[in-house]
């Protein structure tokens, strides 16, 4: 009797042991289809879901998926992944599937005890007890759950794609080789590439802040792309953004190495350069400390950005804004907008270069128009070249004022 009690008591240890494990179901969707992602979704149901109901989604009427699927996902914890185009190329169908699984699996908020697979193969997944289940949606109600989330979230996502690509019947095939999608396909042709752009130049001091590259895009949101800098590949990049500004303060030239848009591969072009210069320096020395009343000029030597030149300074009574070693604030002026022309067209950002005037009136009459007209026109990402035009007049009313006062 004694060891019939034990063993009673095992088995409802055992029992108590495996209601309090966590398991999640894992489906994939979209091997078959000629376009789009592949997607896969990992569910960790409630225990007061009806199991009965749920079915492997192939066997569904499509408002019968729509019905569980907002059911399941009330009643459930769960999660969606996904594998691009690119990465069907990349790396196989089979292996593509295996990486949204695992995308999926790793986005669950509560890691599972056991992760239930239907098929024979598992996703390389370390610290997870992983079992791979032959026609595991068709008897595991957990991985028939995941069949049905990944089934209407990839289909939701085709139907965005259809409005963009008329004529190949998208929201009704999906992508799948029907009759009907290849006659469109002969009749049409493949459905137009998207394309990313990359632009710009741009020029910074290496004590300075970022600099900006421009890439544009056409298509349909999410765009994922990867750039390179000196040919060497950067991390992958997904946005919803249109133009994307990449921030960098690296030297060299980026382009870009792939791009998608709504997970169907798309083409790139263009490319840009971030040039990086030396924080100038200035080393002054002279023979002597002394100067002549006969002779009141002081010359010396400056080294800046690796350059050497000889200069004068004179320190004469009429020195100080009459000579052509001492510009006008209105010359300058006229010089900046020169440059300011000549850098635009190459890319510049007209804020990377008018911000270092600010103080061009500093302590003069006119400081605060001039710093209020450079922070509402000048400062901005998108500054417009032709309001710069405008600063000439600002600075003919500074000088005008200035000279009054004098």
């Amino acid at each position: 009797m004694g060891g019939f009690k034990k063993n009673k008591i095992e088995d409802k240890r055992l029992k108590f042991k495996s209601l309090m494990k966590i398991i999640a179901g894992v489906d994939e969707v979209g091997r078959g289809s000629l376009i789009g992602p592949v997607y896969a979704a990992a569910v960790i149901l409630n225990r007061s879901v009806n199991y009965k109901i749920l079915k492997d989604s192939k066997t569904l009427t499509k408002e019968k998926r729509e019905i569980l699927f907002n059911y399941i996902k009330k009643n459930s914890i769960w999660a969606t992944g996904r594998a691009s185009v690119k990465e069907i190329d990349k790396i196989n169908i089979l292996q593509a599937s295996l990486l949204a699984m695992k995308r999926a699996i790793k986005k669950l908020k509560k890691k599972p005890s056991q992760i239930l697979i239907d098929g024979n193969k598992i996703p390389d997944l370390k610290n997870y007890n992983l079992r791979a289940i032959v026609k595991g949606d068709q008897k595991i109600p957990s991985i028939s759950a995941a069949s049905i989330i990944a089934k209407v979230t990839r289909d939701n996502f085709i139907k965005t794609l259809a409005k963009k690509n008329k004529g190949y019947h998208w929201d009704q095939n999906f992508g799948y080789g029907t009759n009907q999608h290849l006659k469109a396909i002969k009749k049409l042709g493949v459905s137009l590439m998207s394309f990313g752009f990359i632009s710009g130049n741009d020029t910074i001091c290496d004590n300075e802040g970022d600099a900006e590259i421009k890439i544009s895009f056409n298509g349909t949101a999410p765009f994922e792309f990867e750039y390179a800098i000196n040919g060497i590949n950067q991390p992958s990049i997904t946005t919803f953004i249109n133009p994307y500004f990449i921030e960098s303060s690296q030297e060299g030239t980026y382009s870009l190495v792939s791009y998608s848009a709504d997970g169907s591969a798309g083409t790139v072009s263009g490319n840009a350069r971030i040039t990086v210069l030396k924080s100038p320096t200035a080393i002054i020395s002279t023979i002597t400390d002394t100067i002549s009343i006969l002779d009141p000029s002081l010359h010396f030597t400056s080294n800046s950005l690796g350059d050497i030149n000889l200069q004068t300074w004179n320190y004469g009574y009429d020195a100080l804004f009459d000579t052509i070693d001492n510009p006008t604030r209105e010359q300058v002026a006229e010089k900046l907008l020169e440059y300011l022309e000549k850098e635009v067209k190459l890319g510049t950002k007209v804020n990377h270069i008018m911000r270092h005037t600010v103080g061009l009136y500093h302590g003069q009459i006119g400081s605060k128009d001039w710093k209020r007209y450079l922070s509402d026109n000048m400062m901005a990402r998108d500054s417009d070249f032709q309001k710069a035009k405008h600063i000439m007049t600002i600075v003919q009313n500074n000088e005008k004022a200035n000279q009054l006062n004098s």
